[in-house]
């Protein structure tokens, strides 16, 4: 099944299955497929074995579900406090000690079963704000998100892994400035990746050089009553910093804040500004961190919320780990992408061509395959259960499309390549949707569509009008009369995923998701347990190992493209073609020449909101700051690393160089990162 050794080493550390002594309950990957599509299969309520030769005939072929799931389904023998689920996001969190305690628990319990967790902390008071039931000032948003650090740091996600987190927090406030500089410290939120909510209104006041105020809620005692009508109710999962043309608020019987004893319905908060900036500072914070540290991630949330399918019932503030969910409190997500490498016939020939008969097929295959992963969730939080059972969410996406796009013979970025990458994700979107209904008709549709007000809102968010409109017009009154009567298999289908260990096992080292090939060979960093430090090895991009296996040393032709070839525009032009028919989001990350200048960059930020984006993520190279998880032998031996000795000799070596230390022999730039990072020694 494989052809490279890194893809039999990622299946054995992420997807095999073991006991609890270690040892190997299934021997080859064929197996974990048999597992995954057998309890697949058994959620069929007729014709089973059927089910299970249509799973296996994709499964880890052209198509392979989320780590969660190649990992722990079929598997509760072994691992009763698993899920398959990939992303969630947690409840509100509630202003108060008891309120994020009892969150931070709920957190553990989730990363504990294996899968990503997203937060919203504009919640919490930032620091210095008093709380009259201590009689002190609070220590603010940043202090509490280290409990949450420290929480994931300490829990095994799904018994194999550490957990991932991401951090959201709003631009109006107060704490912004500290939460988009704070990663910058070596070794802080170490286990959190970090993400702004941009709205369009912030947007509109730095292209206009307007002010911005940063802000918060405090609870009045003067006993002063505003009018009615200038006091805006916060409903349940909704915040204040959505409502910012009020400067009254109070909290619904069902909000967080009243559920948790903070407050009572009849209590008024009013807006507090603590401080009054220019909206260029803040952009010009953002994107100079960025610029040299990597974070924080920018999140166009009210984009987000338009483009949402249950904009009528949800509210959106916060994203999975890697972005391509955003999710509502308490919603999870489950992943699955299509390999596009298995669909290339006669790859670098002349008649090549991409099987989308094949596509179309098992894309129907693959959704009710994912469709039927809800039924085993296994989720740790009640609500969570009862969220994904009412709603149904699921994300298939696809992997490998810069490596496909060489093997097609097409430069990534060209026209003819932004047509092919916007007709394979065209198709995931039109049968995604046939099939939600198809499964609508034979097993229900997702209870929120048990509601006909909602069938009927469904139809009107901004993604599904613009995939109605492009059915014709015959069809896409059949469509919506369908959903009007039917209603939907599930809320959501298509997202795009990093697919990172997924694209080095069942990819055979494809590149990852949406994006190019970083190289044709690479230097991977990866985990051992038998090592204090990251070890290295070189891999092949699954279609340079094809192009050297059938051309040997060949050159090769001048479409053929890595990242260090790309423009900026062409990641962005791939981007915006992809989230065109994709109802969630996308894991992209737009890689920036080392020497791109900071009025350039700064550029593409303002460009993703014109674009209609959902958020945008860049790398620019900076080896001095983290070798990160791949790198390329010139940056490191480009760059230098100092380590201070016991006796205070400074000793300069290169990042490619071996070093002996503490009894092991280390690569440098690896040695550096974990020891600077406070990470040597806990693999």
């Amino acid at each position: 099944m494989f052809r490279q050794n890194i893809a039999f080493d990622t299946w054995g550390s992420k997807y095999q299955l073991k006991d609890h002594l270690g040892n190997a309950i299934e021997k080859t990957p064929k197996e974990t497929c048999e597992r995954v599509s057998r309890a697949l299969a058994n959620i069929e309520t007729k014709d089973k074995d059927y089910w299970y030769e249509q799973f296996m005939s994709i499964m880890g072929t052209r198509f392979a579900g989320g780590g969660r799931i190649m990992a722990n389904v079929g598997a509760e023998k072994y691992k009763k406090e698993t899920s398959p689920i990939n992303c969630t996001v947690m409840r509100q969190i509630p202003d108060s000690m008891a309120g994020i305690m009892d969150i931070a628990k709920e957190a553990a319990l989730t990363l504990k079963a294996g899968c990503g967790v997203g937060y919203d902390f504009s919640t919490i008071r930032p620091k210095g704000a008093f709380v009259y039931g201590a009689g002190a000032e609070t220590s603010g948003v940043i202090s509490f998100m280290k409990i949450f650090d420290a929480v994931c740091s300490t829990v095994l996600s799904g018994g194999a892994r550490r957990g991932a987190q991401m951090a959201c927090l709003d631009i109006s406030s107060p704490e912004i400035e500290e939460f988009i500089t704070e990663k910058r410290k070596d070794g802080a939120l170490r286990y959190f990746n970090c993400s702004v909510l941009i709205t369009d209104i912030f947007m509109e006041a730095v292209e206009s050089d307007g002010d911005w105020s940063l802000w918060f809620w405090q609870k009045q005692y003067d006993g002063k009553q505003p009018s009615p009508d200038k006091i805006k109710i916060i409903r349940k999962d909704d915040i204040p910093y959505n409502h910012p043309e009020y400067e009254y608020f109070s909290f619904a019987e069902d909000h967080n804040e009243v559920t948790w004893k903070n407050c009572i319905p009849k209590d008024i908060f009013k807006k507090i500004v603590y401080k009054t900036v220019k909206a260029k500072y803040l952009f010009e914070l953002i994107t100079k961190s960025t610029y040299n540290f990597w974070e924080p991630g920018f999140i166009l949330i009210d984009r987000i919320n338009a483009e949402n399918n249950l904009y009528f019932c949800e509210t959106i503030r916060a994203l999975n780990p890697c972005g391509e969910q955003g999710l509502h409190p308490l919603t999870s997500c489950l992943l699955g992408s299509m390999i596009l490498t298995k669909y290339v016939k006669h790859p670098f020939e002349k008649t090549v061509s991409f099987d989308f008969a094949q596509l179309t097929k098992d894309v129907r295959i693959a959704s009710r395959a994912l469709d039927n992963v809800v039924e085993l969730n296994n989720l740790p939080i009640p609500e969570m259960q009862t969220e994904i059972l009412k709603k149904r969410r699921h994300g298939l996406g696809f992997t490998g499309l810069g490596s496909a796009l060489n093997m097609m013979n097409m430069a990534y970025g060209s026209n003819e390549s932004l047509e092919l990458a916007e007709k394979i994700q065209y198709t995931l979107a039109e049968v995604s949707l046939l099939m939600s209904i198809e499964l609508a008709k034979e097993k229900g549709c997702a209870t929120i569509f048990n509601d006909k007000d909602n069938r009927i809102a469904v139809c009107k968010s901004g993604f599904m009008q613009r995939l109605l409109a492009s059915f014709d017009s015959d069809t896409r009154k059949q469509i919506k009369s369908d959903i009007l009567e039917h209603g939907l298999r599930y809320s959501h289908a298509t997202s795009v995923a990093p697919t990172g260990t997924m694209s080095m096992s069942w990819g055979d080292y494809c590149s990852g998701g949406i994006e190019p090939v970083l190289s044709d060979t690479q230097l991977r960093n990866i985990r051992s347990p038998k090592k204090k430090t990251k070890i290295q090895e070189e891999v092949f991009d699954y279609a340079f190992f094809l192009w050297k296996d059938k051309f040997e040393n060949k050159k090769l032709p001048p479409h053929w493209r890595t990242t260090n070839d790309l423009k900026v525009e062409d990641h962005m032009k791939m981007q915006s073609v992809i989230q065109k028919w994709c109802d969630s989001s996308i894991s992209k990350t737009v890689n920036v020449p080392v020497d791109y200048s900071f009025e350039d960059f700064k550029n593409i930020y303002m460009r993703a909101w014109k674009l209609g984006l959902k958020g945008m993520t860049t790398y620019r190279p900076n080896p001095e700051v983290s070798s990160g998880v791949i790198m390329q032998k010139k940056d490191l031996e480009n760059t230098e690393y100092s380590f201070t000795l016991e006796d205070g000799t400074e000793v300069i070596l290169k990042g490619s160089e071996q070093v002996e230390y503490d009894g092991e022999t280390h690569n440098v730039a690896n040695l550096f990162d974990a020891l600077k990072e406070g990470l040597y020694g806990r693999m």
